[in-house]
């Protein structure tokens, strides 16, 4: 504990040990999205983070935990709603902003604040890794955090965890998931271990299950309240001695106010002591959270406060950890170990630094939903608590113009035709007003069966037509490309990339793109009585019909200016054969997810009207063109 636990290299470690995961579930106060990706999801997907450097192979990591329906890693992350970086989100792995008010009225002024890990193997053997450290950087490479590492033994526990969770979770999946896990628990294991897993989201507080009577505590904490004295003189009134090991910082200073650290220094039960590892050059944050006693060790989020130790209604916050009986010896054990100098002079701080360092921990939202990207049909639609009234608030979504309300979303609005947007962008923002007002809350948009997610497509119409000239654009990996940009282009800068990507001579390709349209109607003949290979044909695949359709629409926007070198009549020929194919699509898939035509464009030729006519009733004759 005292030199600091590197999380991230015993958590590779422990996950070495383990045969296929099939739940990782992990709660955290503050969370860092980029770090979680990064380290975290590699660990998971049992692949070197150093390989993670272009958004290619985010995708690749991506398809590889989230793109298959079979044996999908179920992973989730659960966060304070108000303790999210705005930072870029690279995968589709699902987070959920908690809103504490909403789980209890006893938590309405309190923050989400558990760091708790729960891991299944495929033979349901369970797991929890709790204690200190958050979701971020800091947490799991440089600060001296405490961290426990339990199998999961005992029903006690199991039950206790198994209702953990089913408080934080919405799907009925996931809830079903956790009854037939619990069934076989409840079954299969003993009935109690010597450690408990305590929650404050049911049952008694951590401090009931903590005795202090005749004891001398010793807390490791780097958060202190300004009513510690009253916890001191009421709920600790018993204990023999209270012992404080905070943070030090580099200028010796403590996080307790000059007024707080005077009236603890004027109690008799009240000793500092400072921890005096020898860390070298680097001083890091002492962020454990200890409490220890003769009989008893407390690892978990329990910072030395009224709301972290639940003893004040209303200003609780949501607490986790493992409390473990141990024996004299342990006690014994871990005191000297942990090299404590008695400190008879302390350095608090002023009351607004300590205001100050709190505002920058969370946001000021006021209200809190989840919006949900569905692959399954292309619709957004939003999950909100009975107390937000829907009809009050305006969400900005990506690749929508116009901020849509809250209301609407509850019955779901479609991103099929902006679905690119959110493969990149996934950062939603919730305000008081259509157009103005105040943002009132931020989050990031969850996708689910992001299985039949379209990630990957091809740079241009050309590739995708020499792709298809055998019927498996799908082994054609060398011309693959993702389906969004690396960067940020917008406007004139978005629309100079197009236009230089479609520039080709597609006059010359007539029989090149008649042969691909054969045989994309052949596989989608094939596939017509078979309904998932349908949807990978017409949404998911490299060169699916909507990506046809969307090459189509690209191409007429550059149509006819001195930047294509497309002929009117090619245009003409690929809008209509692109049209068969939609059409063709749309009767077999039983309009379950539709594709929109592409209008045509109109060719202005000067021609001999006699040939043309024959011209027209031919092709409409021999290729069966409804519309010439």
């Amino acid at each position: 504990m005292a030199e600091g636990v590197k999380l991230y290299h015993e958590f590779t470690s422990f996950l070495k040990k383990r045969s296929k995961l099939k739940v990782a579930w992990f709660t955290t106060f503050n969370f860092s999205i980029s770090f979680f990706e990064r380290y975290i999801l590699s660990a998971l997907a049992d692949t070197d983070y150093k390989n993670l450097r272009s958004l290619k192979d985010y995708e690749a990591l991506n398809q590889r935990l989230f793109g298959e329906e079979e044996d999908v890693l179920n992973v989730k992350v659960f966060h304070d709603y108000r303790a999210l970086r705005p930072e870029v989100k690279k995968t589709s792995v699902p987070i959920v902003g908690v809103n504490p008010q909403e789980l209890d009225s006893k938590f309405r002024n309190g923050v989400f604040h558990p760091k708790v890990i729960l891991i299944v193997d495929e033979d349901d053997k369970g797991w929890i890794i709790t204690g200190s450290a958050n979701l971020s950087m800091s947490a799991w490479t440089s600060n001296s955090e405490c961290i426990v590492f339990k199998e999961i033994e005992d029903k006690r526990n199991a039950k206790q965890i198994i209702d953990f969770y089913r408080k934080l979770i919405t799907s009925e999946e996931d809830h079903e998931l956790l009854d037939a896990l619990n069934l076989k628990w409840q079954r299969e294991l003993q009935d109690e271990s010597n450690w408990l897993f305590q929650h404050s989201l049911g049952g008694a507080s951590f401090i009931e299950q903590f005795p202090v009577v005749d004891k001398n505590i010793h807390v490791w904490s780097p958060y202190f309240s300004d009513d510690v004295p009253e916890i001191i003189n009421d709920t600790l009134l018993n204990a023999k001695s209270v012992n404080i090991i905070p943070d030090h910082s580099e200028k010796d200073t403590v996080k307790i106010s000059k007024e707080v650290v005077d009236k603890l220094c004027a109690n008799e039960r009240v000793q500092f002591h400072k921890d005096q590892h020898d860390y070298g050059d680097y001083k890091p944050m002492v962020h454990a959270k200890v409490w220890l006693s003769e009989n008893k060790l407390g690892i978990g989020s329990w910072n030395f406060t009224y709301a972290g130790l639940n003893i004040s209604n209303g200003r609780s916050n949501v607490e986790a950890g493992v409390i473990q009986s141990i024996s004299d010896e342990d006690y014994n054990s871990i005191l000297s170990s942990s090299k404590l100098e008695l400190k008879s002079k302390v350095q608090g701080v002023e009351q607004s630094d300590l205001e100050e360092e709190r505002q920058q921990l969370i946001q000021d939202w006021t209200m809190s939903c989840q919006i949900i990207a569905d692959w399954g049909t292309y619709m957004y639609r939003a999950i909100f608590p009975e107390s937000v009234i829907s009809t009050e608030y305006f969400v900005e979504l990506p690749g929508i113009n116009e901020r849509v309300q809250l209301d609407k979303l509850n019955h779901g609005i479609s991103f099929k035709d902006n679905y690119r947007n959110v493969l990149k962008d996934r950062v939603f923002n919730v305000y008081n007003d259509q157009r103005e007002g105040k943002k009132v809350f931020m989050g990031m948009i969850n996708e689910i069966k992001a299985s039949e997610r379209p990630s990957i497509g091809f740079e241009s119409i050309d590739d995708l037509i020499r792709a298809w000239s055998d019927g498996r654009p799908e082994n054609k990996q060398g011309q693959h490309d993702l389906n969004y940009t690396d960067d940020l282009e917008t406007g004139e800068e978005l629309q100079k990339s197009i236009e230089e990507k479609l520039k080709g001579d597609y006059s010359q390709a007539w029989f090149s793109m008649f042969l691909a349209f054969e045989q994309i109607k052949e596989r989608l003949e094939e596939a017509k009585n078979n309904p998932k290979e349908l949807r990978i044909l017409g949404f998911k695949m490299p060169g699916s019909v909507m990506q046809l359709r969307e090459h189509l629409n690209r191409l007429k926007i550059i149509h006819g200016t001195e930047e294509s070198e497309i002929t009117s009549p090619y245009m003409w020929f690929l809008i209509e054969e692109g049209n068969q194919i939609i059409k063709q699509y749309n009767e077999f898939s039983k309009n379950e997810l539709t594709i929109e035509h592409v209008k045509q464009i109109n060719i202005n030729a000067t021609v001999d009207v006699k040939q043309l006519t024959q011209w027209l009733k031919f092709i409409k004759k021999e290729c069966d063109y409804p519309n010439v």
